[in-house]
């Protein structure tokens, strides 16, 4: 496997070719919310809650299953990368 390195929330992440943001983010112990990639709750598919903003694309991106590539700027935490957590939650959870 051929190392990469990216950028997540300003800092400098190494990790290898075919891993996910998700995961190269959780070993350099950066937290990406998720519910379906948590052990405590039983996995249920694609959750949502684990959208990342890359620098470049238009779309929002889920960290869980976009697979990290060399160079890559990702944020974690902006606005729209929040408002998008919650409507998420919304429909999980609904009243």
């Amino acid at each position: 496997m051929s190392e990469i390195r990216l950028n997540i929330d300003g800092r400098e992440c190494a990790g290898f070719q075919g891993q996910t943001v998700l995961e190269i983010a959780r070993e350099n112990g950066i937290d990406i919310p998720t519910l379906c990639h948590d052990d405590r709750v039983k996995m249920y598919g694609s959750c949502g809650v684990c959208v990342v903003e890359a620098e470049g694309s238009p779309k929002l991106l889920r960290s869980c299953s976009t697979y990290a590539g060399d160079g890559l700027s990702i944020s974690t935490n902006p606005a729209r990368v929040r408002a998008s957590r919650q409507t998420a939650l919304e429909l999980l959870l609904p009243d």
